[in-house]
């Protein structure tokens, strides 16, 4: 929207400086009026064009700093939670987990990136636990499961798993 009045008070300039020039039949007065009205007309243009900019510029700083404090709300949450928290993009491929969760798989965080999370599921059911995942994901539904995990010290932990969708 901004370009385009932009390019319309270019416009309206580029018109009346150029093609509005007075011939015989032309009073001065007139010409002068007119070519002045044209230019005035063009200079509330190229500031309204400017104001358009600046508000749109100031909207977006706006909401990048909207953004940047919810991503600092959302990372102190993370930190500060006891719960083991990890979050997945849309295929539901891993893309974060908190130090919680490394303190209770005793596992490093690149560990648990990607699917390679599967790797900390207990020997007795990682097929139901993936199956129920893969079912949960697409259709965006929570999903709950009680599973045994098997620590990065070969321990096994009982752990809940919750899964709800954002947004």
């Amino acid at each position: 929207v901004t370009l385009i009045y932009g390019l319309f008070a270019i416009t309206w300039i580029g018109y009346f400086s150029f093609y509005l020039e007075p011939d015989e039949n032309t009073p001065d007065l007139y010409w002068f009026l007119r070519r002045y009205e044209a230019i005035a007309f063009a200079i509330m243009t190229a500031c309204l064009f400017f104001l358009l900019v600046r508000s749109e510029f100031e909207s977006r700083q706006r909401i990048e700093r909207a953004l940047k404090q919810s991503e600092a709300l959302f990372a102190t949450v993370t930190r500060l939670s006891p719960v083991g928290i990890f979050r997945t993009d849309a295929q539901g491929v891993c893309t974060y987990v908190n130090e919680s969760w490394v303190t209770i798989t005793g596992r490093q965080p690149s560990e648990g990136i990607g699917i390679q999370w599967i790797a900390a599921l207990g020997v007795d059911d990682p097929k139901s636990i993936t199956q129920e995942w893969e079912d949960a994901m697409p259709a965006r539904q929570p999903m709950r499961a009680l599973a045994l995990i098997r620590r990065a010290r070969a321990d096994v932990r009982w752990l809940q798993i919750e899964v709800h969708p954002e947004g």
